[in-house]
């Protein structure tokens, strides 16, 4: 007599649940939740094995990343490695040649010539000092313009990459009495300038700088406290 629908034996009134595992039934309307107790072992066992196989993938990764080698810096686009930019150049200054403190036409050519290095070196380090020691800050409004040109061109760490003047002649040197009694000295000097480019200090170019023919100009000095400076200056001639 098929008693599933009464009263019964207790097996007509469990649920299979054998997908569950060998011999496990639960009683309609029973909560279902206590079944894994009796396999929390088998449970354990099976995370701490998918934990297991999750770092052994993972532990050469970060082996590899904590190795001792040095970083490189990467590029944030690409992910290439890249070269880091140097800085601009640190030198020595120009020496200031015996002559400028001697009142004769040597002097006024070795200061008119030491001027050029003195900007060229201002150029590329961002160092104006030797240029202050041949300009007389006070009355020559040109070398004040020329000053605060180089101070420009190296702010903030920039500097410039070739483009260098460069002496062709030094003529018509003269030292003659000034109003007080004091030498002064006039002298006529081309130069030209060399191609080059304008870096910021990232070594990003801002510029580049084209050669340009040489240039004629006369520069007035005077000899003060032992030693000549350079008060005035025209251009005579554009290249």
């Amino acid at each position: 007599m098929d008693k599933r629908c009464g009263g019964g034996t207790e097996t007509a009134n469990l649920l299979d649940m054998s997908f569950l595992g060998p011999d496990v039934k639960l009683k309609p309307g029973w909560k279902q939740g206590w079944w894994w107790r009796e396999r929390v072992p088998t449970i354990v066992a099976v995370i701490v094995l998918a934990v297991g196989i999750g770092l052994a993938g993972w532990l050469p990764f970060y082996l590899n990343d904590n190795d001792d080698s040095p970083a490189r810096p990467r590029d944030t686009a690409s992910g290439e490695p890249t070269t880091a930019t140097p800085p601009r150049p640190t030198e020595k200054p120009p020496e200031l040649p015996d002559e400028v403190s001697e009142p004769t036409r040597e002097g006024v050519e070795a200061t008119a010539r030491y001027e050029t290095d003195a900007i060229n070196y201002g150029q590329r380090t961002g160092d104006v000092t030797p240029l202050k020691q041949v300009y007389d800050l006070e009355l020559c409004a040109v070398c004040r313009g020329l000053l605060d040109d180089v101070e420009d061109a190296t702010v903030n760490g920039s500097y410039l990459e070739g483009g260098a003047y460069t002496v062709v002649s030094a003529t018509g040197g003269a030292v003659y009495a000034g109003s007080e009694g004091r030498p002064r000295g006039r002298i006529e000097i081309r130069i030209k300038r060399n191609a080059g480019r304008h870096l910021t200090a990232d070594g990003r170019v801002v510029r580049e700088i084209a050669a340009d023919p040489p240039s004629l100009f006369e520069l007035e000095l005077s000899f003060d406290n032992g030693a000549w400076k350079i008060h005035g200056g025209s251009l005579k001639e554009r290249g």
